[in-house]
């Protein structure tokens, strides 16, 4: 589940729990924000727990990142005891080896590299199933095993 910040779409919880449903693997991707409230949040933590979702966080040394807020996130993560990756996009791999230094906390076997995009068209990507747009609907996909 991803596009903008998924977690700004207040049915995000039913969201992953029908996605649940009808999938192995659910993989929420987030620049974390929400992960640093204290109780905004709680149906989507719970949410995340109870769907076995892995929690995908983007983040990057151009957004500036901070450190310690990722640290705070993968914490929380940790205490729900919520699977986790921190996707680190950056131009190269230099770049990305560059910023994996500053979060020495964080196990390398949860960190992924992303190319940095550089068209469009290295942006989009089809989607397996559907998305859900900007209004909060879901679009079906031709390869989707929902319907309309």
């Amino acid at each position: 589940v991803r596009g903008g910040e998924p977690s700004m779409n207040p049915y995000l919880p039913e969201i992953l729990k029908l996605a649940s449903e009808n999938f192995n693997e659910i993989y929420l991707e987030t620049n974390g924000e929400w992960l640093l409230k204290k109780t905004e949040f709680n149906k989507l933590f719970k949410s995340c727990k109870a769907n076995g979702v892995v929690v995908k966080i983007s983040c990057d040394s151009m957004h500036a990142t901070d450190p310690e807020e990722l640290n705070r996130m993968v914490t929380r993560l940790q205490n729900y005891n919520i699977k986790y990756v921190i996707a680190v996009t950056e131009k190269n791999r230099k770049d990305f080896f560059s910023f994996v230094r500053t979060i020495p906390f964080i196990n390398l076997n949860k960190i992924i590299f992303q190319k940095f995009a550089k068209t469009i068209n290295e942006v989009m990507m089809e989607s397996c199933v559907g998305v859900i747009n900007y209004s909060g609907n879901y679009v079906s996909q031709v390869n989707s095993r929902f319907k309309k």
